[in-house]
């Protein structure tokens, strides 16, 4: 926990989550954790993993990502939150009972006086600290538990699994709005085979840098990009570019407007407003290009919608 030396002889209110995505859930519980903090004169402190819990309890079922660690963190802190404690999920510490968790991490090294526990927040051995638990340890330790419900939108409970959900199915405008800005993850920028030059659409071929990262569905999206800097508008297609190639490798591929420099190697993060259209094997490479052409003229009629979004700005663009 890189924040234990920062965090030594305060004290703090504290919460505990994976807060993948940090989205608008998250938050309602993050402000309250702020709120409480600032009442008390403390720090507020997040105590979250480096890596989703299931990557090592359920290797088979691991969840892909919305956000890197690094990402998180930034998020959090953003939020407001004075320190973020990222902890390596070890088996050492899956093997860790709620008690210890609570006595040596949350009081002793953490020094809580509040402890915000959002509806589906577990810790210790066998998932066994939940509200209930810090309840009951409260005479001991002199600490307050307070508990956060779930948020519920049309009818459905706002959580890291959901969005997930919306984004494989490239529902990616409600996707942003849970998450409070536009999905994105950064990559690197490889060689490709060089084919969108033969068809006058050259393109950025990007690999995410997060292990995990979680995907869109496939399809042709409306892109922004962050390169060195700088903030350009394109087309993304995510699949197998079945009229060109041959190979069944998914590849994220975008044509960036007004840019024609060579990048090879560089960090860029990649943004996905809307998904236009599923992708499609077509007769020939004519027909092809096109298609293109008018995804890049309805991606360039849409642009002025996204860029004036609430979204917008905050974290992106």
């Amino acid at each position: 926990m890189h924040c234990l030396k920062d965090v030594e002889n305060l004290q703090t209110v504290i919460t505990i989550g994976n807060f993948d995505g940090v989205h608008i859930g998250h938050r309602a519980l993050l402000r309250k954790v702020i709120e409480r903090a600032k009442s008390n004169n403390v720090k507020s402190a997040v105590i979250t993993f480096n890596m989703h819990p299931y990557h090592l309890l359920y290797p088979h079922m691991k969840p892909y990502l919305l956000t890197s660690p690094e990402k998180k963190e930034e998020l959090l802190l953003r939020m407001g939150i004075d320190y973020v404690c990222s902890l390596d999920f070890t088996p050492e510490l899956a093997e860790m009972s709620a008690q210890a968790f609570l006595k040596d991490i949350i009081i002793e090294r953490l020094r809580a006086i509040e402890i915000v526990l959002g509806y589906d927040a577990r810790f210790g051995k066998d998932r066994e600290g939940n509200y209930n638990f810090l309840l009951e340890q409260e005479k001991f330790y002199n600490y307050k538990a307070i508990y956060v419900e779930s948020l519920v939108m049309n009818d459905r409970v706002v959580s890291s699994s959901l969005i997930r959900q919306l984004i494989r199915a490239g529902e990616m405008e409600q996707a942003s709005q849970l998450l409070e800005s536009y999905y994105s993850f950064k990559g690197t920028v490889v060689h490709g085979k060089q084919i969108g030059h033969k068809t006058s659409f050259p393109t950025l071929n990007i690999v995410p840098e997060t292990e995990h990262q979680l995907i869109p569905a496939t399809g042709i999206y409306v892109t922004g990009i962050h390169i060195a800097g700088s903030y350009f508008w394109g087309v993304t297609n995510i699949g197998y570019s079945p009229t060109l190639k041959t190979e069944q490798k998914l590849e994220i591929e975008m044509f960036v407007f007004d840019f024609n420099s060579e990048i090879y190697g560089q960090s860029v993060e990649i943004y996905f407003y809307r998904r236009l259209r599923d992708e499609e094997k077509y007769s020939s490479a004519d027909e092809l290009v096109s298609q293109i052409k008018r995804d890049v003229e309805l991606a360039k009629e849409l642009i002025p919608q996204f860029s004036n979004s609430k979204y917008f700005g905050s974290k992106n663009g």
